[in-house]
């Protein structure tokens, strides 16, 4: 959407309902993966349409260079694991947040770094639960099978009372 020049309302009508949980579902490609298909400068240019959106909001308290700062540090970092969409959900975090004073590169990347450890937790519950679903377990016995045996073992108790028996006498 961002590469084909969506408007700002756009954006927010397609990605204001995410969340970490629909993000971990639906495997959006990471910016590393981006870049290797599409180039860095087009990956570099859709995070910088994000942050400045965010950065509008702030009554433009980052300048180009800031935004540009911040948009290099995604590419180049761990934060290069972030899809387009998880940045989109930290940046709406950070709106809606308690953001005191100005609008800094600082509270960007804090924002970004805890969305990511959000979503690297949320997906490490996901892999373990699905793990354990997939753990072999032994079938369980039907009734009749317990039941046959519940009698050789019964069986096998008498047998070896009558063998008590003869050896006491």
């Amino acid at each position: 959407m961002i590469t084909a020049k969506s408007s700002k309302l756009e954006l927010i009508r397609t990605f204001n309902s995410l969340t970490v949980s629909k993000i971990v579902a639906e495997h959006y490609p990471c910016v590393g993966v981006l870049a290797k298909s599409y180039g860095n400068e087009v990956v570099e240019n859709c995070i910088a349409v994000i942050i400045a959106d965010l950065n509008e909001t702030f009554d433009g308290d980052l300048s180009k260079e800031k935004i540009d700062e911040i948009t290099i540090e995604i590419n180049s970092s761990m934060l290069r694991n972030h899809s387009l969409e998880s940045i989109f959900l930290a940046c709406k975090n950070l709106k809606s947040a308690d953001v005191y004073g100005k609008l800094t590169v600082n509270k960007v990347l804090k924002e970004l770094h805890k969305t990511f450890n959000e979503i690297s937790d949320a997906t490490a519950l996901v892999n373990y639960n699905k793990h354990l679903a997939t753990k072999h377990h032994e079938p369980r016995e039907t009734v009749q099978e317990q039941r046959k045996k519940a009698s050789q073992k019964l069986s096998e108790a008498v047998v070896f009372m009558e063998i008590q028996k003869q050896i006491k006498q």
